[in-house]
């Protein structure tokens, strides 16, 4: 156990093998890894989680009433907001004793007036992120471990012991004014990085912390406040081992005394850290004066960046600027005569250029104008700039006198539950250069202004945050600021003087590579912006436009677009990344799946350049590497471990080689990669065989793992390694492209041994799934072996990927989607908002290959509407909350093998291959063809193809073109609303076969008209 976390405390819970037969831990759910009795187990690696619900709750029964005065959770990552601990002598009837309204996670040590019970409880209120409840370890106090408090001088019935009752609503009140003192003496020494004080009305103005510890045999002063301001004060401070604690009170708000109602503790490993006193700032300070992030609510942000380059900035929607990965931010604020105007003053809008090119912009409104931050990334990849224009119109006749101030700090957009957090500025320098006014940060040229800054100046935290001087109206006087800890910032006022209706720019260049020049055509920053801003929009309207399709639900098309701009911003050099921040490795899963979505797209380039560089990486036995590092550093194997493998990338390499060479007919690239291919396979063949031994096909508890792959930890949630089927499905379409490839290639030598697999490595594999299907009395296709669990987005890529939705077993593949389908309709409803991962979106394309084009249509729109947030910039992250705000990890944003998958799922509505034919129209709604339709140069692995529909009276025509020659011929899945129409192909009559008309040529015409 950690011993920090335990210091000082006699536990009055020893879990023993007969203590643990007196008490008894549950939950109102959490199960196997994560159960109830885990967090009394004494063990800090195992942990409680709950569901994914705010009214969770943790419980224990003691063996016999105890008195308790306090209790230490060592909160997981998913911790408590609001929580009450509440008691009870039956288990039935609850009485709370304590209630936290600003958990923060860590470490909790609580502590309330002195109670006899058998029953203790955390009942939760609201989470602190997205996921549930879950905490390490719970450890109490005994009656006789509650602190002793003394107090100076405490009034008749309001004396020292009321701040550490659990109660708001009582407090010490000092009977007297001037200097007054209070000493809490935890029973042993206790191990503390902060406490929080909350004030009643008369608070100090004046006061300072004090410790005594061990090591000093003396007091020593560990925090100082001269501008205490009331309420509640949250102060962190280097951990320190304390035996007591003084509060000295030095100078009362009203002269009147001195009133604390209540004092929280907080443990060591919540000791002071820059980002901490961040933090306490912004909760001192009027919202929107800091990122939305330090407010403890989500913020959301969109990439921008040169394709190929390794560095992204994000803008936020709030209009807070990152201009690079762990950099600073620069937030806007406007002064003006109604004061300081701040993001959370105004309506926040946002767009992007054309309604889907990754130009975008975040306005500010505010009844009388409007303020428009657009940024643009230029330049050569590896030397590239972002530009960012700040554009003030005023609204109204009368003219407009203000400042537009820039906010420079050491606080990242990126949220700390992100990764991101504190981005230190140790040295920041503003000077009046030629040709243009610079921001030197740590002696790095990262700002510079091409507007004209009316003044400038820089401070550390300790002299105030920039936004209390822009309060005022002002700067710095200083034009230099050093702060060891990294707690400088700066700030650039601009006087924004405008008529009626009047339009005032500011621009303001980041280079984002010490090699980046700005150049002399920035001496007209508003022309030069606009010219840049031209250009950059010509390039991605040409990039994102070599289709044309024009439908009624153009909001599809438009996310669709958007997302192949965000896959090429996040790709870096050849490496195809998933995010700009948290995601900047590249994995062979999402690289195969989103340069898929390149190539059906028209975007073979980047696709090349990316199986180039990963083809030297798949090793002499075979083994393909599931990631590479970001930098280009390939994972190393693990050779004597199934955990970090991950077994799926064995099938993938070889899917996505096939897919290049169909897309491009580039025999180069099939010519360096089929080798490795046929290792990979073969190395596959060798990872079934540690599972086709007799004690696997002779053991009944073992035969569902006979002759799949191991296991490994491919899937995320599986931890230890499972064997997922996920693995297994991707392993045989490697080894069906595999059979392909060999065919293209010739290889007489391993055609014969491929083609042979494929067939008997899927009976093994269907065998494996309908055996645990029997065994547990599954109505479902399970994900994993050892689970046995429901994970329909998991087992929709055999279908969307994998092509074996005529293969999988009935009834338990139609049930396993029918299943996921209730569930999502479920969340559809008010109240029914959750958590989750939109990688769902494959399962969308799932269901219009298995002629579900109504289920596809309603989660693709869901997707495009309610996951993408916000809504103008078009993009999902890895994960959507339920609670639009809940500060907790979202994975990264834009997460493009989401979109990737996005992209694979519209597409599809218009066309698919599958065994050989292109399949046409399988997603479309009868309401497309009724309105009319026009799709040109949409690729496939066959070739080009054209579509339009035309509906003239009662008669709709569909044309077909392009150079599109699938070996098995075309199919035109035909909707629901069309069947029993008069159908006519190339002029004479048709009869749909299973739904589908069979056409082997280009071009064609279907017309469908009434029956007479």
């Amino acid at each position: 156990m950690n011993k920090k976390l335990a210091a000082g405390l006699i536990l009055i819970l020893l879990v023993s093998a007969s203590s643990a037969r007196a008490v008894e831990a549950t939950a109102s759910s959490g199960q196997d890894a994560y159960s109830a009795g885990n967090a009394i187990d004494g063990d800090m690696s195992t942990r409680w989680g709950s569901h994914f619900n705010d009214g969770e709750w943790w419980q224990i029964k003691f063996d016999e009433p105890r008195v308790l005065s306090g209790m230490r959770i060592a909160w997981e990552a998913a911790y408590g907001e609001k929580y009450e601990i509440q008691t009870s002598d039956d288990g039935e009837r609850w009485h709370a004793v304590y209630a936290e309204n600003e958990g923060d996670g860590r470490t909790d040590i609580i502590f309330f007036r002195p109670v006899k019970t058998q029953y203790v409880r955390m009942q939760g209120v609201q989470r602190g992120t997205g996921w549930g409840y879950s905490f390490w370890e719970v450890e109490f106090f005994s009656g006789q471990q509650a602190p002793t408090i003394r107090a100076s001088s405490p009034e008749r019935g309001r004396g020292a012991d009321k701040i550490v009752d659990g109660n708001p609503d009582t407090a010490w009140n000092s009977e007297a004014d001037g200097e007054q003192f209070l000493i809490i003496r935890p029973h042993q020494t206790m191990e503390l990085g902060g406490i929080e004080l909350q004030w009643g009305a008369d608070y100090a103005k004046s006061y300072a912390i004090d410790a005594y510890t061990e090591k000093e045999d003396d007091w020593k002063t560990i925090y100082e406040e001269d501008n205490g301001n009331g309420a509640r004060d949250y102060i962190y401070f280097e951990s320190t081992p304390v035996q007591r604690l003084r509060i000295r009170c030095l100078e009362s708000s009203a002269s009147n005394g001195y009133a604390l109602a209540e004092i929280k503790l907080k443990g060591g490993d919540e000791q002071a850290t820059p980002i901490r006193h961040y933090l306490s700032v912004a909760r001192d300070s009027k919202k929107g004066w800091f990122p939305r992030w330090l407010n403890r609510e989500q913020e959301f942000w969109t990439a921008i960046g040169v394709v190929g380059d390794e560095q992204e900035s994000t803008l936020g929607e709030t209009g807070t600027f990152e201009p690079v990965k762990g950099g600073f931010s620069v937030m806007p604020f406007v002064i003006a005569e109604d004061g300081l105007i701040a993001w959370d003053d105004v309506r926040l809008e946002q767009r992007l250029e054309e309604n889907n090119l990754p130009l975008p912009t975040a306005r500010w409104n505010y009844g009388k104008w409007t303020l428009d931050i657009s940024a643009v990334s230029f330049g050569e990849a590896g030397a590239s700039s972002t530009a960012v224009r700040y554009r003030f119109k005023n609204r109204t006749s009368a003219p407009f006198n203000g400042k537009l101030g820039l906010a420079i700090r050491p606080v990242q957009l990126n949220p700390a539950w992100q990764y991101g957090g504190l981005s230190p500025i140790r040295n920041i320098e503003c000077s009046d250069g030629e040709p243009y006014s610079l921001v030197k940060i740590d002696g790095i040229t990262r700002i510079v202004s091409v507007t004209p800054p009316d003044t400038m100046g820089a401070a550390p935290l300790k002299s105030g945050d920039i936004v209390e001087f822009f309060a005022k109206g002002e700067v710095p006087s200083s034009t230099v600021a050093t702060e060891s800890d990294g707690k400088a910032s700066g700030g650039l006022l601009y006087d924004i003087s405008v008529p009626g209706h009047g339009i005032a720019e500011v621009v303001v260049v980041f280079p984002l590579h010490e090699s980046a020049v700005v150049d002399a055509a920035w001496g007209d920053p508003v022309e030069h912006f606009a010219q840049v801003w031209h250009e950059q929009r010509k390039y991605w309207h040409e990039l994102l436009n070599r289709f044309f399709i024009s439908i009624p639900e153009q909001r599809l098309i438009d996310v669709l677009k958007s997302n192949i701009a965000y896959i090429l911003i996040n790709q870096d050099g050849p490496w195809i990344k998933p995010g700009p921040r948290n995601y900047a490795h590249s994995w062979m899963r999402d690289g195969s799946m989103t340069s898929v979505a390149l190539l059906r797209m028209g975007l073979k380039e980047p696709v090349k350049k990316f199986l180039t560089a990963f083809i030297p990486m798949v090793d002499d036995k075979g083994w393909v590497p599931w990631i590479v590092h970001e930098g280009g550093h390939p994972v190393g194997f693990a050779a004597d471990s199934r955990e970090g493998q991950e077994y799926d990338s064995q099938g993938q390499f070889v899917f996505l080689l096939r897919q290049y060479f169909d897309f491009t007919g580039d025999t180069g690239m099939l010519n360096a990669g089929y080798p490795a291919a046929v290792r990979a396979l073969d190395y596959g063949q060798k990872l079934r065989a540690e599972r086709m031994t007799d004690e696997y096909k002779n053991d009944p508890e073992k035969r569902p793992y006979y002759g799949i792959l191991p296991e490994s930890n491919s899937h995320e949630g599986y931890y230890p390694a499972m064997h997922s089927y996920w693995d297994d499905f991707w392993y045989l379409r490697g080894l069906k492209d595999g059979a392909y490839l060999a065919r293209v290639t010739g290889d007489t030598n391993n055609a014969p041994w491929i083609g042979a697999a494929i067939p008997e490595f899927r009976k093994t594999l269907y065998e494996s799934i309908l055996t645990l299907i029997q065994r547990d009395g599954l109505s479902y296709i399970p994900g994993c072996v050892e689970k046995s669990d429901f994970d329909a987005t998991s087992t929709a890529i055999a279908v969307m990927a994998c092509g074996e939705e005529n293969c999988l077993p009935q009834p338990y593949a139609r049930q396993t989607f029918d299943k996921y389908y209730d569930e999502f309709v479920a969340r559809l409803k008010p109240g029914g908002e959750t958590t989750f991962t939109p990688y769902e979106v494959r399962t969308a394309d799932a269901f219009i290959r298995m002629r579900l084009r109504d289920r596809a249509l309603t989660m693709l729109r869901y997707f495009s509407t309610d996951s993408t947030r916000p809504f103008g910039w078009n993009h999902m992250a890895e994960v959507v909350h339920g609670r639009v705000r809940t500060p907790s990890y979202i994975g990264d944003m834009p997460h493009t093998w989401v979109g990737s998958g996005f992209i694979s799922a519209v597409r599809s509505i218009f066309v698919y291959e599958y065994e050989g034919s292109l399949i046409l129209c399988a997603g479309m709604p009868v309401e497309w063809f009724e309105k009319g339709f026009t799709v040109n140069n949409l690729p496939t692995q066959y070739g080009l193809i054209d579509m339009r529909a035309i509906s003239q009276g009662d008669t709709i025509t569909l044309e077909f073109k392009g150079d599109a020659i699938p070996d098995q011929g075309f199919d035109f899945a035909l909707p629901e609303g069309l069947e029993g129409k008069r159908i006519k192909l190339k002029g004479s009559k048709a009869e749909p076969v299973n739904g589908k008309i069979r056409f082997y040529a280009l071009p064609a015409t279907l017309t469908f008209s009434e029956v007479k």
